[in-house]
C-alpha cells in the first residue's frame, strides 16, 4: 500500500491503467489502495489494525475491517479516509485444521 496507489490517472477523456486495476485483472479478488499521499506512521497503524481485525475475527469482510482500521490513525479524517477497497467484498475465515 503506497502513497496515491489507488488514485485514478487520466489522459484526456480516458483513464490510464493503474496498479490496482492490474491486480484485479490478474485475478485478485480485492485490493486496498490509498487515494492520496499519507504519512508513514499513520498508514503503518492502519495496516496493523487491518491485519489484526482480519486475523482475529472469523468471517469479517474486508470492507468492514477497513472501516474499523480507519480509527487507528491519529489523523482519522485525513489519513484514515485515504484507503479504499477495490474489487469484491472478500471475507476472511479461519483455516480448517488438518
Amino acid at each position: 500500500m503506497g502513497c496515491s496507489s489507488g488514485a485514478p490517472a487520466f489522459a484526456g477523456e480516458f483513464e490510464l491503467p493503474t496498479m490496482h486495476g492490474s491486480y484485479l485483472l490478474g485475478g485478485s479478488p480485492a485490493v486496498i489502495a490509498t487515494l492520496w499521499d499519507v504519512t508513514d506512521g499513520d498508514i503503518d497503524r492502519f495496516c496493523a489494525a487491518l491485519l489484526e481485525r482480519c486475523s482475529t475475527h472469523d468471517g469479517v469482510s474486508l470492507p468492514c475491517a477497513l472501516a474499523h482500521a480507519r480509527s487507528a490513525c491519529k489523523m482519522a479524517h485525513l489519513v484514515g479516509a485515504a484507503p479504499v477497497c477495490y474489487g469484491i467484498p472478500a471475507r476472511f475465515y479461519e483455516a480448517a485444521q488438518c
